[in-house]
């Protein structure tokens, strides 16, 4: 068989090409055992460029080469400060090696390198959504060590796709973006793994699972109604594997009784929210005032659902969560309300005692407020409205004294 020139001359330089890219691979090979890992790095990614012109053989080498030098990269804290997202490098470079090795040549080493990566990349998707979860973060912030945890998590899932921790932290971070409905479906996602793959221990943490949805179903899809379903759900979840859990364990007890009250806190918070939960909120709160005696707002939400129909029992509530923190603006302020409303409903009652009786009565209850309102001024003296209620109080009992002094702290501030 003849070949003409130009064919030869073709295979000649497709030969050369070949060979120059073999050397340029065991020159690679050697780099990386001498633990020149960005010399490696360099050379593959200009090396692969072009990668459609090279053959499976050729793809693979290279691949495999350069996971390794981004995995060695993940093991050095300081090349890993250069080199941020060497994990997913590594892990993408890796991936790529099990799918073109038909042969098994690199493949149970490719499978080791992943498998070791795992815990590392578990741990640091962690931190980073811990991280996102700090207050006073810019969006900008979250956002990004939301997105870091994810891409963690996305691996990690690809590994694990049953692993119902990694459905919830990889929620986690979308809810820390705001990403809330995606967010809700990983939540929905690791509670349906937790009941098909239940684990040896029962996790009693996982009620917090229940509580973020319930969370996103009240305030992204405002849906209280299902909301407060799913906390219900979440109460059942508790107590079932609550009643499997080494109860004498003091760490399960902790979360059995940590995750009882946020749920609760949570429900009542719905439940106060709106007037057509009246009744059902009064018995909650009740039960929950039992329970939880020393909840400086539960004393509070609960008082103030009573002055209407029971102020002698709302003041001792307030009176209650005043003497667990005497340091906090709403209990003063919300009694000084009520007797106020006192005041001007006895002004308005239609009675058999004259003008001046009303009068000298609701100047009482009005005097009872006082003292409540300035400890609320006193904690927040920037408050306006404490101001010139304040102001008002002063007036119709007629000292003018202290109404003077009130408005000029009023005059102050606004000039201020």
């Amino acid at each position: 068989m003849k070949f003409s020139l130009g064919l030869l001359f073709y295979l000649g330089s497709l030969s050369l090409l070949t060979a120059q890219r073999g050397n340029l691979l065991k020159q690679t090979a050697i780099l990386l055992e001498q633990e020149k890992y960005e010399a490696v790095i360099h050379q593959l990614s200009t090396f692969m460029k072009d990668e459609a012109a090279y053959s499976d053989k050729e793809k693979l080498q290279a691949y495999f080469l350069r996971g390794q030098a981004y995995y060695k990269i993940t093991e050095d804290p300081y090349l890993l400060g250069l080199y941020p997202d060497a994990f997913f490098k590594a892990y993408t470079d890796l991936k790529q090696v099990t799918r073109l090795d038909e042969k098994g040549r690199y493949q149970s080493i490719a499978f080791a390198k992943i498998q070791q990566m795992r815990q590392a990349m578990l741990n640091n998707a962690l931190r980073k959504v811990n991280e996102a979860n700090i207050p006073g973060l810019t969006s900008a912030q979250t956002t990004e060590f939301a997105n870091t945890a994810q891409q963690f998590l996305d691996i990690l899932i690809e590994l694990e796709p049953r692993n119902y921790l990694l459905f919830d932290l990889r929620g986690q971070a979308k809810l820390a973006r705001q990403d809330s409905l995606p967010a809700a479906m990983d939540f929905q996602n690791a509670i349906r793994l937790y009941k098909d793959y239940p684990p040896t221990q029962p996790d009693l943490l996982l009620t917090y699972t229940y509580y973020r949805t319930a969370l996103i179903q009240r305030i992204s899809l405002e849906y209280d109604e299902q909301a407060l379903s799913t906390i219900r759900a979440g109460r059942r979840f508790l107590e079932q594997e609550w009643n499997k859990a080494d109860q004498q364990d003091p760490v399960q007890n902790r979360n059995h009784e940590k995750a009882a009250r946020d749920l609760t806190l949570l429900e009542l918070d719905i439940l106060y929210s709106k007037e057509s939960y009246e009744t059902e909120a009064l018995r909650a709160l009740a039960a929950a005032v039992h329970k939880y005696p020393n909840e400086y707002a539960l004393h509070c939400a609960y008082a103030s659902l009573l002055e209407s129909s029971q102020p002698e029992v709302a003041i001792n509530h307030y009176q209650k969560a005043i003497a667990l923190d005497p340091d906090r603006k709403m209990a003063y302020y919300n009694l000084s309300a009520l007797y106020v409303n006192q005041s001007i409903a006895t002004l308005k009652e239609v009675s058999p005692k004259n003008i001046g009786e009303r009068e000298q009565k609701a100047n009482e209850l009005s005097l009872k407020a006082a003292p409540y309102l300035e400890k609320a001024h006193q904690i927040d003296p920037t408050d306006k409205q404490i101001i010139r209620q304040l102001m008002t109080i002063f007036l119709r009992t007629k000292q003018t004294d202290r109404y003077q002094f009130y408005k000029n702290r009023l005059a102050a501030l606004s000039n201020s």
